[in-house]
């Protein structure tokens, strides 16, 4: 995580990383771009759910390990 996550974070009023363990990744990125007025480069939801795993115990993985998972959530399910 660099600095521009984490002052990210601190706009949404995360500031310590035991924080994160309560934390939904969609939750966090829908709450930012509305802050910002403007849709965010959707890896930053990757970076949040990476955060928010390895805070409740997952390994810690790089951010783009979650973005299938993201991608396969937005296309909705498969027939």
């Amino acid at each position: 995580m660099g600095p521009a996550t984490a002052l990210d974070l601190v706009r949404l009023g995360i500031f310590e990383p035991t924080a994160l363990k309560r934390q939904n990744a969609d939750a966090m990125y829908a709450k930012l771009c509305k802050i910002d007025g403007v849709r965010h480069d959707p890896c930053l939801l990757d970076v949040f759910a990476s955060l928010v795993a390895f805070a409740n115990g997952a390994q810690a993985r790089p951010w783009w390990h979650y973005t299938p998972e993201r991608k396969s959530r937005a296309s909705g399910p498969q027939k």
